[in-house]
């Protein structure tokens, strides 16, 4: 799968799409075929290497928090949320990876699409959210 990635902290250069192994959901995760990504400044501050300590200095580092797309597995231990359905959500921590066209979550980290919204409006919203 094709994913953006940083390959070095600083400017924008240490960006690139690259191809990268599709990721595998464990027992309490959510595989989702991402159809649309926010970028926050908090990618922006990782990718600048403000964020090192929490982020780390292994590379290629994944870029991306906030998603919305389909789901396209589930881990064994996952009961509420099923194939298809349509979610966002928001990655925790320093480690990204919702710029991709995979990506795979905890199923705390997931929940149902709202009816009215769409796919790029709900992956706009989780992180900024809680920042507001």
């Amino acid at each position: 799968m094709k994913a953006a990635v940083i390959n070095y902290y600083g400017s924008t250069d240490a960006l690139e799409i690259a191809e990268v192994q599709t990721p595998q959901v464990d027992p309490n995760q959510v595989l989702v075929k991402v159809r649309a990504a926010a970028v926050n400044p908090k990618d922006t501050f990782i990718r600048k290497g403000r964020f090192k300590r929490l982020s780390g200095n292994q590379f290629p580092q994944f870029t991306g928090f906030d998603f919305a797309g389909e789901v396209a597995d589930v881990g064994t231990n996952v009961k509420e949320i099923e194939l298809g359905q349509s979610v966002f959500g928001l990655l925790d921590g320093f480690k990204g990876g919702a710029c991709a066209e995979y990506v795979v979550a905890d199923r705390s980290q997931v929940g149902r699409l709202p009816e009215l919204a769409s796919f790029e409006e709900a992956a706009s919203l989780p992180l900024v959210s809680l920042t507001a």
